[in-house]
């Protein structure tokens, strides 16, 4: 049996959560907090046709934190693998995910002004992150993937029960007996916070998909 190793973190979702209104107002922003939760992560031997699990056990960590790395690392670090070419990675995530992000409008494009900053706030709206133009509400807050979306999600995710099974490619990692092999994921989440103007005074936001580079 050889180890794996991942030293940066692991394949994330693509995430759709509103249809929302085609004509509405939207502003993005990077997010200070992108907390997701991972229940388990299994990888493919496509030599011997079988998948292996490289980690399991609900892990909360914030991927747009720097130290999102060390954090993961643990979760699927000294996995027992069998030898062979691995070319998947399944990772299974909560439904339920939480951003915190502030963005200015300086446009004024959502009517309430040029200049003012909307905040997120621990209050949902229909399914999504409520905003507030009051500094102090600014908190974290949660959102889930709503059913409504399961047809529209690409090939590689499905929705089930609590969680979203999404699927990857590796870069043909070959994994020999006695052997260590370390995987690095970086994540991008640069302006993947979408603020929407969906009424009079009311706006709401939701997270996005990372992107996410895998290397060896």
């Amino acid at each position: 049996m050889s180890k794996f190793i991942t030293k940066i973190g692991m394949p994330m979702l693509a995430v759709l959560l509103l249809a929302g209104n085609l004509w509405a107002a939207t502003l993005t922003a990077s997010p200070v907090v992108y907390n997701v939760t991972v229940s388990q992560v299994r990888v493919y031997n496509s030599d011997l046709s079988t998948w292996y699990v490289a980690g399991s056990g609900d892990l909360t960590f914030d991927i747009a934190s720097v130290t999102a790395g060390s954090v993961v690392a643990n979760y699927v670090s000294g996995a027992n693998l069998s030898e062979g070419t691995y070319t998947q990675v399944e990772v299974t995530l909560s439904r339920t995910m939480s951003v915190k992000a502030q963005v200015t409008d300086a446009g004024g494009v959502f009517g309430g002004g040029a200049g003012v900053t909307y905040y997120t706030t621990s209050t949902t709206t229909s399914g999504a992150v409520s905003c507030s133009t009051a500094a102090g509400s600014y908190n974290t807050g949660s959102t889930r993937i709503p059913d409504a979306v399961a047809s529209s999600l690409p090939a590689t995710e499905t929705l089930s029960g609590n969680y979203l099974i999404h699927l990857d490619t590796l870069p043909n990692i070959i994994v020999k007996k006695g052997g260590t092999k370390s995987v690095k994921v970086n994540f991008n989440t640069t302006n993947v916070v979408t603020f929407e103007n969906v009424g009079v005074g009311t706006v709401i936001c939701y997270p996005g998909p990372p992107t996410v580079t895998i290397t060896q």
